[in-house]
Protein backbone atom coordinates (compact mmCIF):
# COMPACT_ATOMS: atom_id res chain seq x y z
CA UNK A 1 0.00 0.00 0.00
CA UNK A 2 2.79 2.20 0.82
CA UNK A 3 4.59 1.55 -2.51
CA UNK A 4 1.47 2.28 -4.59
CA UNK A 5 0.77 5.29 -2.68
CA UNK A 6 3.85 6.70 -3.02
CA UNK A 7 3.54 5.77 -6.98
CA UNK A 8 0.48 7.73 -7.53
CA UNK A 9 2.02 11.25 -6.30
CA UNK A 10 4.69 10.60 -8.66
CA UNK A 11 5.47 12.61 -12.03
CA UNK A 12 6.30 11.12 -15.07
CA UNK A 13 10.05 10.04 -15.77
CA UNK A 14 12.80 10.58 -18.23
CA UNK A 15 13.28 7.60 -20.45
CA UNK A 16 16.97 7.08 -19.60
CA UNK A 17 16.33 4.81 -17.03
CA UNK A 18 18.05 1.36 -18.27
CA UNK A 19 21.48 3.64 -18.79
CA UNK A 20 21.91 3.63 -15.14
CA UNK A 21 23.36 0.61 -13.95
CA UNK A 22 22.64 -0.09 -9.96
CA UNK A 23 24.38 -3.18 -8.15
CA UNK A 24 22.88 -5.81 -8.57
CA UNK A 25 20.55 -4.74 -11.09
CA UNK A 26 21.58 -7.40 -12.82
CA UNK A 27 25.02 -7.17 -12.32
CA UNK A 28 27.50 -6.88 -9.35
CA UNK A 29 29.19 -3.83 -11.12
CA UNK A 30 27.47 -0.49 -10.82
CA UNK A 31 28.07 2.85 -12.71
CA UNK A 32 29.13 6.50 -10.59
CA UNK A 33 25.55 7.78 -11.04
CA UNK A 34 23.15 8.58 -8.54
CA UNK A 35 19.76 8.96 -8.40
CA UNK A 36 19.25 12.40 -9.81
CA UNK A 37 17.57 15.03 -7.23
CA UNK A 38 14.31 14.67 -6.21
CA UNK A 39 13.68 11.42 -8.23
CA UNK A 40 12.01 8.43 -6.61
CA UNK A 41 12.69 4.73 -7.59
CA UNK A 42 10.95 1.82 -6.39
CA UNK A 43 12.44 -1.65 -7.19
CA UNK A 44 10.04 -3.62 -6.90
CA UNK A 45 10.57 -7.23 -7.58
CA UNK A 46 13.97 -7.95 -8.17
CA UNK A 47 14.45 -11.74 -7.66
CA UNK A 48 17.66 -13.84 -7.82
CA UNK A 49 17.96 -17.32 -8.00
CA UNK A 50 20.83 -19.28 -7.14
CA UNK A 51 21.77 -23.27 -7.46
CA UNK A 52 24.74 -24.35 -5.59
CA UNK A 53 27.27 -27.11 -6.52
CA UNK A 54 26.39 -29.10 -3.31
CA UNK A 55 22.53 -28.82 -4.50
CA UNK A 56 21.75 -26.40 -2.00
CA UNK A 57 19.57 -23.60 -3.58
CA UNK A 58 18.55 -19.79 -2.63
CA UNK A 59 15.65 -17.57 -3.12
CA UNK A 60 16.54 -13.91 -2.35
CA UNK A 61 14.91 -10.33 -3.33
CA UNK A 62 15.40 -7.04 -2.47
CA UNK A 63 13.07 -4.26 -2.54
CA UNK A 64 14.66 -1.27 -2.60
CA UNK A 65 13.83 2.45 -2.30
CA UNK A 66 16.54 5.08 -3.32
CA UNK A 67 15.35 8.75 -3.47
CA UNK A 68 17.67 11.91 -4.56
CA UNK A 69 17.71 13.68 -1.35
CA UNK A 70 20.72 16.85 -2.75
CA UNK A 71 22.14 17.28 -6.21
CA UNK A 72 24.22 14.15 -7.09
CA UNK A 73 23.62 12.53 -4.00
CA UNK A 74 21.06 9.94 -3.07
CA UNK A 75 19.90 8.02 0.30
CA UNK A 76 18.62 3.72 -0.14
CA UNK A 77 16.54 1.77 1.91
CA UNK A 78 16.66 -2.18 1.38
CA UNK A 79 15.04 -4.93 2.91
CA UNK A 80 16.35 -8.48 2.19
CA UNK A 81 14.34 -11.16 1.76
CA UNK A 82 15.62 -15.26 1.70
CA UNK A 83 14.66 -18.49 1.26
CA UNK A 84 17.37 -21.19 1.92
CA UNK A 85 16.68 -24.68 0.65
CA UNK A 86 18.52 -27.75 1.99
CA UNK A 87 20.97 -29.81 -0.42
CA UNK A 88 18.42 -32.51 -0.64
CA UNK A 89 14.99 -32.51 -1.17
CA UNK A 90 14.11 -34.06 1.79
CA UNK A 91 15.61 -31.69 4.00
CA UNK A 92 14.95 -28.73 5.39
CA UNK A 93 14.11 -25.07 4.19
CA UNK A 94 13.81 -21.42 6.10
CA UNK A 95 12.69 -18.34 5.07
CA UNK A 96 12.48 -14.83 6.49
CA UNK A 97 13.84 -10.95 6.25
CA UNK A 98 17.64 -10.83 6.35
CA UNK A 99 18.31 -7.13 7.56
CA UNK A 100 17.43 -3.99 7.19
CA UNK A 101 19.72 -2.12 4.98
CA UNK A 102 20.27 1.80 4.82
CA UNK A 103 22.74 3.31 2.52
CA UNK A 104 24.09 6.17 0.03
CA UNK A 105 25.94 7.44 -2.73
CA UNK A 106 27.39 10.77 -3.73
CA UNK A 107 29.23 11.90 -6.91
CA UNK A 108 32.47 12.85 -6.10
CA UNK A 109 32.95 14.17 -9.69
CA UNK A 110 30.97 14.67 -13.56
CA UNK A 111 32.53 12.38 -16.49
CA UNK A 112 34.15 15.45 -18.38
CA UNK A 113 36.90 14.87 -21.05
CA UNK A 114 39.69 12.71 -19.80
CA UNK A 115 38.16 12.65 -16.14
CA UNK A 116 35.99 9.68 -15.22
CA UNK A 117 32.77 9.66 -13.12
CA UNK A 118 34.33 9.24 -9.42
CA UNK A 119 31.31 8.32 -6.58
CA UNK A 120 31.63 7.40 -3.06
CA UNK A 121 29.10 4.95 -1.72
CA UNK A 122 27.91 2.81 1.72
CA UNK A 123 25.67 0.85 3.33
CA UNK A 124 24.65 -0.79 6.69
CA UNK A 125 22.73 -3.70 7.10
CA UNK A 126 20.97 -3.73 10.72
CA UNK A 127 20.15 -7.29 12.20
CA UNK A 128 16.60 -7.09 11.63
CA UNK A 129 14.61 -10.01 11.01
CA UNK A 130 14.71 -14.13 11.51
CA UNK A 131 17.38 -14.29 8.88
CA UNK A 132 19.56 -11.61 10.01
CA UNK A 133 22.68 -12.33 11.42
CA UNK A 134 22.92 -11.50 14.98
CA UNK A 135 25.51 -8.36 14.53
CA UNK A 136 24.79 -6.30 11.93
CA UNK A 137 27.68 -5.49 8.67
CA UNK A 138 28.67 -2.26 6.71
CA UNK A 139 30.63 -1.65 3.38
CA UNK A 140 32.63 1.54 1.96
CA UNK A 141 33.22 1.35 -1.72
CA UNK A 142 34.44 3.80 -4.94
CA UNK A 143 32.99 3.75 -8.02
CA UNK A 144 34.24 5.23 -10.99
CA UNK A 145 33.08 5.41 -14.44
CA UNK A 146 34.69 6.32 -17.70
CA UNK A 147 32.99 6.37 -21.25
CA UNK A 148 35.10 5.23 -23.96
CA UNK A 149 33.75 5.54 -27.69
CA UNK A 150 32.60 1.97 -28.05
CA UNK A 151 31.46 1.44 -24.71
CA UNK A 152 31.49 2.50 -20.98
CA UNK A 153 34.03 0.55 -18.16
CA UNK A 154 33.03 1.25 -14.57
CA UNK A 155 35.72 -0.28 -11.71
CA UNK A 156 34.48 -1.00 -8.25
CA UNK A 157 36.37 -1.14 -5.41
CA UNK A 158 35.44 -1.77 -1.63
CA UNK A 159 36.06 -2.79 1.92
CA UNK A 160 33.71 -3.78 4.86
CA UNK A 161 32.48 -6.66 7.24
CA UNK A 162 30.54 -9.73 6.74
CA UNK A 163 28.57 -11.76 9.56
CA UNK A 164 26.31 -14.64 9.42
CA UNK A 165 23.90 -16.43 11.25
CA UNK A 166 25.13 -19.41 13.60
CA UNK A 167 25.45 -22.84 12.59
CA UNK A 168 22.26 -24.10 14.55
CA UNK A 169 23.00 -26.87 17.21
CA UNK A 170 22.63 -30.30 15.32
CA UNK A 171 23.01 -34.19 16.54
CA UNK A 172 26.72 -35.27 16.68
CA UNK A 173 26.14 -37.58 13.36
CA UNK A 174 24.60 -34.77 11.56
CA UNK A 175 26.72 -31.63 9.96
CA UNK A 176 25.32 -27.85 10.59
CA UNK A 177 26.84 -26.64 7.97
CA UNK A 178 27.01 -28.26 4.43
CA UNK A 179 30.44 -28.26 2.94
CA UNK A 180 31.03 -28.99 -1.03
CA UNK A 181 31.50 -32.76 -1.46
CA UNK A 182 30.07 -33.99 2.28
CA UNK A 183 28.31 -36.61 2.03
CA UNK A 184 25.48 -35.92 4.24
CA UNK A 185 23.14 -38.85 6.21
CA UNK A 186 19.53 -39.15 4.49
CA UNK A 187 18.44 -38.93 8.63
CA UNK A 188 19.40 -35.32 8.42
CA UNK A 189 17.74 -33.92 5.75
CA UNK A 190 20.98 -32.00 4.56
CA UNK A 191 20.70 -29.37 7.17
CA UNK A 192 20.47 -25.69 6.59
CA UNK A 193 23.01 -23.95 4.87
CA UNK A 194 24.56 -20.86 6.28
CA UNK A 195 24.18 -17.50 4.62
CA UNK A 196 26.76 -14.76 5.62
CA UNK A 197 24.66 -11.17 5.91
CA UNK A 198 26.66 -8.97 3.84
CA UNK A 199 25.53 -6.07 2.06
CA UNK A 200 24.53 -7.72 -0.56
CA UNK A 201 23.50 -4.78 -2.91
CA UNK A 202 26.41 -2.92 -2.93
CA UNK A 203 28.04 -6.13 -3.78
CA UNK A 204 25.20 -7.79 -6.22
CA UNK A 205 24.22 -10.37 -4.06
CA UNK A 206 25.64 -12.02 -0.25
CA UNK A 207 28.00 -14.84 -1.28
CA UNK A 208 26.09 -18.52 -0.09
CA UNK A 209 28.35 -19.68 2.69
CA UNK A 210 28.77 -22.94 3.37
CA UNK A 211 31.78 -22.66 5.93
CA UNK A 212 34.90 -24.59 4.41
CA UNK A 213 36.48 -25.00 7.53
CA UNK A 214 36.24 -28.42 9.06
CA UNK A 215 35.95 -28.98 13.08
CA UNK A 216 39.10 -29.02 14.77
CA UNK A 217 40.28 -31.19 18.00
CA UNK A 218 41.70 -29.48 21.39
CA UNK A 219 42.72 -31.01 24.36
CA UNK A 220 41.12 -29.20 27.47
CA UNK A 221 43.93 -27.34 29.62
CA UNK A 222 44.66 -26.89 33.16
CA UNK A 223 41.86 -28.80 35.84
CA UNK A 224 40.42 -30.82 32.68
CA UNK A 225 43.17 -31.74 30.94
CA UNK A 226 42.33 -35.39 31.86
CA UNK A 227 38.88 -35.43 29.95
CA UNK A 228 38.81 -36.67 27.12
CA UNK A 229 39.39 -34.38 23.65
CA UNK A 230 37.00 -31.64 22.78
CA UNK A 231 35.72 -31.32 19.09
CA UNK A 232 34.78 -27.46 18.36
CA UNK A 233 34.17 -25.81 15.04
CA UNK A 234 34.93 -22.09 14.13
CA UNK A 235 32.13 -20.50 15.13
CA UNK A 236 33.21 -16.88 13.96
CA UNK A 237 30.43 -14.65 13.11
CA UNK A 238 32.02 -11.31 11.99
CA UNK A 239 34.89 -10.41 10.05
CA UNK A 240 36.12 -8.19 7.52
CA UNK A 241 36.07 -8.42 3.47
CA UNK A 242 37.10 -6.71 0.09
CA UNK A 243 35.82 -6.89 -3.14
CA UNK A 244 36.57 -5.20 -6.37
CA UNK A 245 34.75 -5.54 -9.83
CA UNK A 246 35.39 -4.70 -13.71
CA UNK A 247 32.63 -3.93 -15.61
CA UNK A 248 32.07 -2.45 -19.05
CA UNK A 249 28.24 -1.78 -20.86
CA UNK A 250 26.71 -1.09 -24.45
CA UNK A 251 24.00 0.86 -24.85
CA UNK A 252 21.52 1.19 -28.00
CA UNK A 253 19.70 4.21 -27.49
CA UNK A 254 17.26 3.18 -30.48
CA UNK A 255 16.25 -0.05 -28.78
CA UNK A 256 16.29 1.47 -24.68
CA UNK A 257 18.68 -1.26 -24.13
CA UNK A 258 21.72 -1.46 -22.49
CA UNK A 259 23.78 -4.61 -22.46
CA UNK A 260 26.21 -5.10 -19.81
CA UNK A 261 29.44 -7.47 -18.49
CA UNK A 262 31.26 -7.51 -15.73
CA UNK A 263 34.19 -9.85 -13.42
CA UNK A 264 34.10 -9.80 -9.51
CA UNK A 265 36.12 -10.60 -7.42
CA UNK A 266 36.00 -11.04 -3.67
CA UNK A 267 37.23 -12.29 -0.18
CA UNK A 268 35.67 -13.10 3.25
CA UNK A 269 38.49 -12.82 5.22
CA UNK A 270 38.50 -15.21 8.54
CA UNK A 271 35.92 -17.33 6.88
CA UNK A 272 37.09 -18.44 3.08
CA UNK A 273 41.27 -18.78 2.64
CA UNK A 274 40.27 -18.44 -1.37
CA UNK A 275 39.36 -15.34 -3.11
CA UNK A 276 36.12 -16.02 -4.78
CA UNK A 277 35.46 -14.98 -8.67
CA UNK A 278 31.92 -14.22 -10.51
CA UNK A 279 31.31 -13.61 -13.94
CA UNK A 280 27.80 -11.60 -14.87
CA UNK A 281 26.07 -11.05 -18.46
CA UNK A 282 23.37 -8.43 -18.21
CA UNK A 283 20.78 -6.56 -19.84
CA UNK A 284 18.55 -3.54 -19.34
CA UNK A 285 15.72 -2.80 -21.01
CA UNK A 286 13.52 0.43 -20.93
CA UNK A 287 9.83 -0.99 -21.32
CA UNK A 288 7.73 2.79 -20.70
CA UNK A 289 9.33 6.23 -19.51
CA UNK A 290 8.59 5.23 -16.22
CA UNK A 291 9.24 1.14 -16.15
CA UNK A 292 12.62 -0.74 -17.06
CA UNK A 293 13.53 -4.90 -16.70
CA UNK A 294 16.73 -6.28 -16.31
CA UNK A 295 18.04 -9.98 -16.41
CA UNK A 296 20.89 -11.03 -15.78
CA UNK A 297 22.90 -14.49 -15.64
CA UNK A 298 25.88 -15.25 -13.29
CA UNK A 299 28.18 -17.93 -12.42
CA UNK A 300 30.59 -17.93 -9.44
CA UNK A 301 33.37 -20.32 -11.34
CA UNK A 302 36.05 -20.25 -8.75
CA UNK A 303 35.80 -20.26 -4.46
CA UNK A 304 34.47 -22.44 -1.96
CA UNK A 305 30.61 -22.38 -3.06
CA UNK A 306 30.82 -22.26 -6.87
CA UNK A 307 27.26 -21.72 -7.99
CA UNK A 308 24.94 -20.48 -10.97
CA UNK A 309 22.10 -17.29 -10.64
CA UNK A 310 19.79 -15.39 -12.69
CA UNK A 311 18.52 -12.27 -12.15
CA UNK A 312 15.68 -10.56 -13.04
CA UNK A 313 13.66 -7.52 -12.21
CA UNK A 314 11.69 -4.46 -12.85
CA UNK A 315 12.07 -0.71 -11.22
CA UNK A 316 9.71 1.75 -11.42
CA UNK A 317 11.03 5.54 -11.36
CA UNK A 318 10.00 9.33 -11.81
CA UNK A 319 11.17 12.92 -10.38
CA UNK A 320 9.67 14.64 -8.29
CA UNK A 321 8.55 18.31 -8.00
CA UNK A 322 10.43 19.91 -4.76
CA UNK A 323 8.11 22.19 -2.77
CA UNK A 324 9.59 24.88 -4.06
CA UNK A 325 8.67 23.97 -7.93
CA UNK A 326 4.90 23.40 -6.00
CA UNK A 327 4.71 26.62 -4.46
CA UNK A 328 5.58 28.69 -7.98
CA UNK A 329 8.72 28.72 -7.95
CA UNK A 330 9.69 30.51 -4.80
Amino acid sequence: MIAIGAMAALQPARAQGYYNLDAGRPGRVEDASPTARYELELQLLPVRFERFASGATRWRSDPKLSYGVAPFTELELRIPLLQVNAQRGGGRSKAGIGGLAIGGLHALTLETGAIPAIALAGEWIAPVGGMSAPVGSYSAKVIGTKTLKPLRVHLNAGFGTWSRRPPPPAAPSCPTVIEPGTVVPPECGGGIPSVPDTPCDRIGGARFACLARTPVVERASGARSAQTNVAITDTSSVGYRWVSGLGVDRAFALASTLVSADVVAERFIGLYDSIDWSAELGVRRQLTPTVVFDFGIARHFTGVAMSNAVTAGITYGAPRQSLRERGGGR
